[in-house]
């Protein structure tokens, strides 16, 4: 696993951004710490990262839309603002946190370490390793949006496209751990993706829609309840 942390501080601020990067480097040496004053520059580099620190009102692309560029990406997204209001708006955009400003030592330290240790356990997750048509593919657990079973072989639905591998429902749910959920004899589905339900149906963040058996309504509600305080924390 690579220890290096890959950090991006996007302000228009200049202080801000020297602020930031200075907490970052104490509480963290094994890090790089990259700083754009505008969103368009940030998304302009291409840059890839761990932790991407964000304001949310900037000249020109904002922050929000600024985050919603980095949805299908393993970065965490934690908001930088002076205005509570907005911070709402984070979940949205699927962010794993915010610190208002003028920063609270105290808060940015909890935070921080938080999301280290997000990143830390993704950086252990084993991927998947899948053979497609005679070709091997690598398929991270973040990035998949479910699992549908068919026949003998499964469909994976990912950021990157629908892969086909032969497997057992079964055994890659017990590989994938507890973010994912058996809503149906033949689906599998990430917490993360779940954009809303009924007690038939599980609608997807990316526009997909899986079955969800009736008699699995209680327990999807209850341990998707605790998926999200897992993300949440203290996050308010």
């Amino acid at each position: 696993m690579n220890d290096l942390i890959e950090v991006v501080i996007c302000d228009d601020d200049a202080r801000m951004c020297q602020d930031l990067e200075k907490r970052v480097k104490e509480q963290l040496s094994k890090s790089r710490v990259r700083c754009f004053p505008s969103g368009d520059q940030l998304l302009a580099s291409e840059v890839e990262a761990d932790l991407v620190f964000l304001d949310i009102e900037m000249p020109g692309m904002d922050g929000m839309a600024v985050a919603e560029s980095f949805r299908q990406s393993q970065a965490l997204v934690i908001f930088v603002t002076a205005h509570k209001e907005r911070v709402f708006d984070a979940f949205d955009v699927g962010a794993f946190h915010y610190l208002l400003k003028p920063l609270d030592p105290e808060r940015f330290a909890r935070v921080f370490s938080r999301a280290l240790a997000e990143i830390r356990k993704r950086k252990r997750r084993e991927p998947l390793q899948i053979k497609e048509r005679g070709e091997y593919r690598t398929v991270y657990p973040d990035e998949l949006y479910y699992a549908e079973s068919n026949g003998r072989k499964l469909l994976l639905y990912t950021s990157q496209g629908v892969f086909e591998c032969y497997g057992r429902m079964r055994e890659l749910e017990a590989r994938l751990g507890e973010d994912f959920y058996r809503c149906h004899r033949g689906y599998l589905v990430h917490f993360k993706y779940v954009a809303g339900y009924d007690a038939a149906n599980i609608q997807l963040k990316n526009g997909g829609n899986v079955y969800l058996a009736r008699q699995k309504y209680g327990e999807f509600v209850k341990l998707y309840m605790a998926y999200l305080r897992r993300q949440m924390g203290d996050f308010s």
